[in-house]
């Protein structure tokens, strides 16, 4: 209750001030939301999910079927965990049987560049292992190799160069997701 002081001309009193709030809420008949979303790995995504009639009351629970995949905070917000496909389900606070469900696809990062050491000079049939590195980290590490001259030197699928005669020739280091990323190296025996 709330105590209400009153002055009427000169005198004051105390009254008792009893208010009942009432509190309606406009149950939703449909939630709506993405039916698919691809995010990456150690990404985040912030649902957005709407009601029909569009002036009911959007308050929501959320969970995943797989919180190894992702997770889902109870504002709506996906944690992309590992690599995989769950739903997240999104119910309405007011009715169990309102709600639907998202696919959520995680994915690794695209590459966004290769790096390796940009010349090499070996000797008549020497052996070298090649390393590199690829951006980001959590992107798709395997790689396919190319050489422009196979008589001069090849390469193994794990990047070890051996050298067959003498000449130059190019060594390309390829993204096995996505051929457009790559790095060369000239090679000179």
């Amino acid at each position: 209750f709330f105590e209400v002081q009153i002055s009427i001309k000169g005198k004051t009193e105390i009254q008792k001030l009893v208010l009942n709030l009432y509190v309606s809420y406009i149950i939703p008949t449909e939630i709506k939301c993405e039916e698919q979303i691809k995010i990456y790995l150690n990404e985040s995504y912030q649902l957005k999910p709407t009601v029909e009639p569009s002036n009911a009351t959007a308050l929501f629970n959320y969970s995943s079927n797989n919180k190894k995949i992702v997770d889902v905070s109870e504002t709506g917000e996906l944690k992309a965990i590992s690599e995989g496909e769950t739903y997240v389900v999104i119910r309405s606070q007011f009715s169990k049987k309102v709600n639907t469900r998202v696919l959520v696809i995680v994915e690794k990062p695209p590459v966004e560049s290769i790096e390796s050491i940009s010349s090499l000079t070996l000797n008549y049939n020497e052996t070298y292992q090649l390393t590199w590195e690829i951006k980001p980290a959590l992107a798709e590490q395997s790689v396919l190799f190319e050489v422009s001259d196979e008589s001069i030197a090849s390469i193994s699928e794990k990047g070890l160069i051996t050298a067959y005669k003498y000449g130059t020739t190019t060594i390309k280091i390829i993204s096995s997701k996505d051929s457009s990323k790559y790095f060369e190296i000239t090679l000179k025996v």
